[in-house]
């Protein structure tokens, strides 16, 4: 069965998202979340990826989301480095489709995933957790990054979000695949 949202696959900036067969167009700037809004402004002003994402979260220098109907849930591939602003970004960006299209679980491929900065660890638990849990996640599962401090990044999430959401990191994305699909939520 498909998903009333991101059955073609990726998200982009203006969320060409499929529900009940109709397009409907999300832009960020009339999103009604101001601090979005914000964050889109400044990584407009950041650099060329920053734009890049804002435009399309879906698929992009720093992220790529979809939906994976296997799952179901988001499934996110970190591509590369992100600022704290590009993180954030994208969290709340996640947080939207979390809220909106009550989806409980992620996938994410962190194989590229450098690092999380201690400042913006801190941020993903004590501020974005808590609200991605009220929006609905239950389950998140990932693959372990390749980079050293990326591995210490996700680890200390994992273990720190355990109270709240079930989360698994595996060796490869596969393994957090096939776990993920088994959760119930």
């Amino acid at each position: 069965m498909s998903h009333p949202f991101l059955s073609s696959g990726f998200v982009s900036a203006e969320d060409d998202i499929p529900l009940r067969g109709n397009l409907a167009k999300m832009p960020v700037s009339s999103s009604g979340n101001a601090p979005l809004e914000r964050l889109a402004r400044m990584l407009e002003q950041e650099s060329a990826d920053g734009a890049a994402l804002v435009r399309d979260i879906g698929n992009n220098p720093i992220c790529r989301i979809s939906y994976d109907e296997s799952i179901p849930g988001l499934f996110v591939e970190w591509r590369n480095y992100a600022t704290s602003i590009q993180l954030r970004f994208i969290h709340e960006r996640i947080l939207q489709l979390l809220e909106q299209h009550r989806v409980a679980k992620i996938l994410a491929d962190t194989s590229e995933l450098p690092t999380v900065h201690a400042e913006d660890q801190k941020w993903i638990i004590e501020d974005w957790v808590p609200r991605a849990k009220a929006a609905g996640l239950r389950a998140a599962a990932s693959n372990r990054p390749t980079a050293y401090f990326g591995r210490l990044a996700v680890n200390s999430l994992h273990s720190a979000m355990t109270m709240d959401i079930v989360v698994r990191s595996f060796d490869r994305l596969d393994e957090a695949r096939r776990w993920l699909e088994t959760v119930a939520v």
